[in-house]
């Protein structure tokens, strides 16, 4: 049962070590660079798309993981929230937009899940 909980930290820590420059280069109500990447919801979600309001990104590592279906849960639980301060979620990862729309369909969560492939968006937005 411990080993079932060490993986998601684990994953969870080597992400933040991952997107640590993310950090580092831009910094709360910094302007991103505009993307566009597949939806969890269908089609396409282009960051300029949502121009004019507040954009939280949580970047994780695995569908289905247990720690990131809590994290997740919890993000879907606090969206009325962000919606109220003009404020829209998006969580990217590199799962493919079927994993990912069957992980929202089984979490319900309601926002959108983005797939980027080689994470680089993580990585490299500076």
């Amino acid at each position: 049962k411990t080993r079932k909980k060490i993986l998601p930290i684990l994953l969870v820590a080597a992400s933040l070590i991952l997107t640590s420059g993310l950090a580092q280069a831009l910094q709360v109500g910094d302007k991103a660079p505009d993307f566009e990447l597949d939806s969890s919801k269908g089609g396409k979600l282009k960051l300029s798309s949502l121009k004019g309001k507040n954009v939280l990104i949580n970047f994780y590592v695995l569908d289905f993981a247990d720690l990131i279906k809590d994290l997740q849960a919890s993000g879907s639980d606090n969206y009325p929230a962000f919606q109220a301060e003009n404020t829209e979620v998006v969580g990217i990862s590199a799962n493919a937009p079927f994993s990912q729309k069957a992980f929202a369909d089984f979490t319900k969560i309601n926002y959108a899940l983005l797939s980027e492939k080689p994470m680089l968006l993580a990585v490299n937005l500076d």
